[in-house]
């Protein structure tokens, strides 16, 4: 999703401006933020996490270890998505349903597995957003939801949410300062 949108945000490709996206997994950060430490390879780095309550209490900690100072970092080096969501429901939520819907319908690969997940016995009684919140729970649906959201917020110049935006207004200041 990053490597898209800060093509799309920032008119350079991550490559042009020399930062590298390294994907966690959503929690892996530890070994990261250990190479990273100026300690060892000193090596500027911006975060991006969800918010979810366990996810943060984690990267607090992971910190706190390293002898960081969680509270400076938050907001200047460490991004949250808002309280208690990951990205795709931080997604659900700023573009709704209907657009959330059109993007996956837009990808004929994942239009397929979201119409067989739809049509599953135990979700035919589920209401569209929760569909799409299980759907999306699902690691392999993650992945091309991402890419396929990207390409689609592209095309369809689509506003990104306030937390993106900021995140990647540090980044641009951060490359800016070198």
């Amino acid at each position: 999703f990053l490597e898209q949108i800060i093509q799309y945000y920032l008119g350079k490709s991550p490559g042009q401006l020399g930062i590298s996206i390294i994907p966690c997994d959503g929690k892996t950060y530890s070994p990261f933020l250990k190479i990273a430490h100026r300690d060892v390879f000193d090596i500027k780095w911006i975060l991006l996490s969800d918010g979810e309550d366990n996810t943060v209490n984690e990267i607090k900690s992971i910190l706190t270890n390293l002898d960081y100072n969680f509270e400076e970092l938050k907001n200047t080096q460490v991004f949250f998505l808002p309280k208690g969501m990951d990205f795709e429901k931080c997604m659900l939520n700023f573009y709704g349903v209907d657009k959330i819907v059109e993007t996956i319908e837009s990808n004929e690969r994942l239009k397929g597995l979201f119409r067989t997940f739809k049509n599953q016995p135990n979700n035919r009684s589920l209401g569209n957003e929760e569909v799409i919140n299980n759907f999306l729970d699902v690691k392999e649906h993650k992945v091309f939801f991402a890419d396929t959201l990207a390409q689609y917020i592209i095309q369809k110049r689509w506003d990104l949410p306030e937390i993106i935006k900021n995140f990647l207004d540090k980044v641009k200041t951060e490359l800016e300062n070198i």
